[in-house]
């Protein structure tokens, strides 16, 4: 389903790392404007009890930067998140969680991730490629060693 919705970041997704967030009021509450370390994100509302506000908030523009046709009216998509539903979004995506008024909301984050695309087109965080390609080669020396420790006669 990712591969059809976003078919350049989305086609292999190998590498994943999930977690939960927690919003109630008197602890945190929202979550400001940001953009996540993934070429994917899955949000699924958990909820705990029903809640009031804490809608999403998706603007336009990718890792912090105004695409070509914005004007200087911020853009946006506005999803009220409800317990048992899920949003898959590109993680380059500038979005929000606006204030919890009321109540509890928990939610599942699952960033997934594309080495290759990040190879090709950069960290979906901060756009570099240089630390990828490092990392890659790294990982691929490290293997290449243990093949050899482990099979010294190939």
């Amino acid at each position: 389903m990712v591969a059809k919705l976003y078919p350049k970041a989305g086609h292999v997704l190998t590498a994943h790392r999930a977690f939960t967030v927690d919003y109630e009021r008197g602890k945190d509450t929202e979550l400001r404007e940001h953009y996540d370390d993934a070429e994917i994100t899955l949000n699924v509302c958990l909820g705990t009890e029903d809640f009031k506000g804490g809608d999403l908030v998706f603007f336009n523009g990718v890792r912090g930067f105004k695409s070509q046709e914005e004007s200087s009216v911020k853009k946006y998509l506005r999803i009220k998140h409800k317990i048992g539903n899920a949003v898959i979004h590109l993680g380059s995506g500038i979005h929000r969680a606006l204030h919890i008024t009321g109540g509890r909301r928990v939610n599942l984050i699952v960033w997934c991730r594309n080495p290759a695309y990040r190879m090709k087109m950069g960290c979906a965080l901060c756009g570099k490629i240089e630390r990828h390609r490092l990392a890659s080669d790294l990982a691929d020396a490290a293997a290449e060693t243990k093949n050899r420790i482990e099979n010294p006669n190939i």
